[in-house]
């Protein structure tokens, strides 16, 4: 269980942004006695965004509904490896690219427990992922399509 993970010495949960869930998750967490290893860090501008994602060793997202996915390219190109839970759009990105492991909710913390102990060989994934969808390459790319279009 998280419980179990969180209990574990040095282990630490950060929860960035300010949604509309933070209150009812930190009522959880001290119910369950962990609040000490759960940081809720709030809104965060951009650049400390980033300071969060190359102190992290795994990147995790819960959501049932996100389309964009824009924090999957965000850890990927910090190399992190992820775990997110079976839906739409996330598990897709992330069953394609390699880059972590797609659980349900009941196998969420031990997905977590695991990319803890195995998460080097989905960081490599990660890495050329992040390479892959890079702001230069996609410029590149779009340049060509253009450049395309222009010769028609």
């Amino acid at each position: 269980s998280l419980k179990v993970l969180l209990e574990k010495d040095g282990t630490r949960l950060v929860i960035t942004s300010e949604g509309p869930e933070r209150p009812v998750l930190k009522k959880l967490a001290r119910k369950l006695g962990v609040e000490k290893s759960i940081i809720f860090t709030g809104y965060m501008k951009e650049s400390d965004i980033a300071d969060i994602y190359r102190a992290a060793d795994v990147f995790v997202m819960t959501s049932k509904s996100e389309t964009q996915g824009v924090v999957l390219l965000e850890a990927a190109a910090n190399g992190l490896p992820c775990v997110v839970l079976d839906a739409p759009v996330t598990s897709d990105f992330v069953r394609k690219n390699g880059t972590g492991i797609v659980c349900t909710e009941d196998e969420f913390a031990d997905g977590v427990n695991k990319m803890m102990h195995e998460g080097d060989r989905y960081a490599k994934n990660a890495s050329s992922c992040g390479r892959k969808y890079s702001s230069g390459r996609f410029a590149d790319n779009l340049l060509k399509i253009y450049k395309s279009a222009e010769k028609r």
